[in-house]
């Protein structure tokens, strides 16, 4: 009977569909208590995402990171992690959706100020993909902390715009 369950389980996850984007993360995150201001920050993003389409219905659940350079020595660098769930419609060529999740970051500060700053917090994202061709297309998203990123001496708010390559397997 296990056996069985399994081998359903197996055939309904194959059901499925996978995406993968990668691509460029551009963020305004200020600090609204204590003393790190505001910063602009950077850096590549890459995702994996796992999901089902009911008719035109997408629900997924995604891992995603971003990441700049730890070692930059003007601006610092940083990088973080984000988990969470995804609901979409496909039209023909466009995916519009909507992502909830929460996100990790690890901050370097600048050289004059070499501290590590570790910050986290609920996250909402909307955007849009566009097929173009066999399931590779291009997207665009922005991306809000819900409604702060905290740390124990401050909260931050984070406000990111993110331009990326992706691909649907559906």
């Amino acid at each position: 009977m296990r056996f069985i369950l399994l081998i359903s389980l197996l055939a309904h996850i194959a059901w499925g569909y996978d995406s993968f984007r990668i691509g460029w993360s551009g963020a305004n995150l200020s600090e609204i208590r204590g003393d790190y201001g505001s910063k602009s920050i950077s850096g590549v993003l890459f995702g994996i995402e796992r999901g089902k389409m009911w008719d035109n219905l997408v629900f997924g659940a995604y891992l995603e990171g971003n990441v700049w350079p730890l070692n930059a020595r003007n601006d610092g660098g940083y990088y973080g992690i984000s988990v969470g769930g995804k609901v979409g419609y496909k039209f023909t060529h466009l995916l519009p959706y909507v992502r909830l999740g929460a996100e990790y970051m690890s901050l370097q500060h600048t050289g004059t100020n070499s501290s590590q700053r570790n910050i986290g917090g609920a996250i909402a994202e909307m955007g849009v993909s566009v097929d173009i061709v066999d399931g590779f297309g291009l997207g665009i998203a922005l991306k809000s902390s819900l409604p702060d990123l905290y740390r124990q001496s401050g909260t931050y708010r984070l406000f990111n715009a993110m331009v990326y390559f992706v691909y649907y397997g559906f």
